[in-house]
């Protein structure tokens, strides 16, 4: 049976043209669009609807996955540790001499490591294909981030520092909770940044 909003409302997902129901889509294409969104309306200046958006998921328990930091991340820094939305929305990294920048959609996990006799601390950047970089340093080691404590920066230099894609573990659960946070913050998030560029992460039809 396919998720339904109130008023009978199907959301879905933009696919190739057409799309996605809820209930079929996969929890890596669920994050994606809600945080897709998420971001967006924060970056719009709606922090409290981010936040009531974000909720549907980063309230739910989570485990690691070869999943992009840009949908969920478990994120370590000094002094905290939470799930959150990375929103900075590329890495721009040095590595075996080589400029690169990386859109965060792509992005899996950068991490630190041990601090190396003339190289200094080293730090990681895996992707979601599997692919890694090692011992790089960074352009723009601050990042934007979305927890359910509010906006946060992050700063990968610092030691300890360390985000890994996370997803969620119960999708039944998390295509229910979507559903009725669309439902409840659709209309406002549509007023907030017109119905184009909501449509680019959830549909509805009656």
């Amino acid at each position: 049976m396919d998720v339904r909003a109130g008023g009978g409302s199907l959301w879905g997902i933009p696919v190739a043209g057409g799309v996605l129901s809820l209930t079929g889509a996969d929890a890596g294409q669920l994050l994606a669009a809600a945080s897709g969104l998420v971001t967006t309306v924060v970056k719009a200046g709606s922090l409290v609807l981010g936040l009531g958006l974000a909720g549907a998921y980063l309230l739910l328990k989570s485990a690691e996955k070869r999943m992009p930091v840009s949908s969920m991340a478990g994120i370590e820094a000094p002094g905290r540790r939470f799930n959150g939305i990375i929103m900075t929305d590329q890495i721009e990294i040095i590595a075996g001499g080589q400029h690169l920048t990386i859109p965060m959609q792509f992005v899996r996990a950068i991490k630190t490591g041990d601090f190396l006799y003339n190289k200094g601390r080293v730090y990681s950047v895996e992707l979601v294909d599997g692919s890694s970089y090692a011992q790089v340093s960074f352009n723009n080691p601050v990042l934007d981030c979305l927890s359910l404590a509010g906006r946060q920066t992050i700063d990968v230099n610092e030691r300890g520092s360390r985000l890994v894609g996370h997803t969620v573990e119960g999708i039944r659960v998390l295509r229910d909770n979507l559903a009725f946070a669309l439902h409840q913050s659709a209309d406002e998030a549509v007023k907030l940044i017109s119905v184009k560029v909501f449509e680019r992460y959830f549909q509805r039809a009656t």
